[in-house]
């Protein structure tokens, strides 16, 4: 059996995080990717100003909770999903 060297290139870190060893991975940005996203939610974000409208309307109070229920996570993750795209950076714990 042959043994092969592991070369690391460089571009990659291992961190020593509070529950062990991180490997951090640096990815290229996709920039159409990110693009596209910035238009959907765009587009997102009137019906997003249209949800606020009824939330501070005359909406029913079930309503009114999931609206908010829902803005708070779009907007999480469409928040989440354009900087990970952008900067690229992924952890593997």
């Amino acid at each position: 059996m042959s043994k092969t060297a592991f070369a690391p290139r460089g571009d990659w870190a291992l961190d020593a995080g509070p529950d062990g060893p991180r490997v951090a991975i640096p990815t290229r940005p996709v920039w159409f990717v990110s693009a596209f996203l910035l238009v959907w939610l765009g587009g997102w974000s009137a019906g997003e100003a249209s949800a606020l409208g009824q939330v501070f309307g005359n909406a029913p109070l079930f309503v009114k909770a999931f609206l908010l229920f829902w803005l708070a996570g779009w907007t999480a993750g469409g928040l989440a999903d354009v900087l990970v795209s952008r900067f690229g950076l992924r952890r593997a714990d």
